[in-house]
């Protein structure tokens, strides 16, 4: 299967505090490794600020909707 590039125009974070919670799973932590680093590299490439953003690492998928909660909150 080929995943096709899909191209997301610049987040406009200069207006909008953004506060983005990256959730990474430590199963199986060699394929969740390399999205959390395509994920915060893309994100820095769109210019939203390295304080901007947190990376949570969690046991499983049953602790993702916990932390997310916790993080709106």
């Amino acid at each position: 299967m080929k995943i096709k590039n899909i191209n997301s125009p610049p987040l406009q974070t200069e207006k909008v505090k953004v506060k983005i919670a990256i959730i990474v799973s430590t199963y199986n932590r060699e394929v969740t490794l390399s999205l959390e680093k395509k994920c915060l590299e893309t994100l820095l490439k769109d210019g939203v600020p390295k304080n901007h953003i947190k990376i949570y690492l969690v046991p499983g998928a049953f602790e993702i909707p916990v932390i997310a909660k916790n993080h709106i909150d």
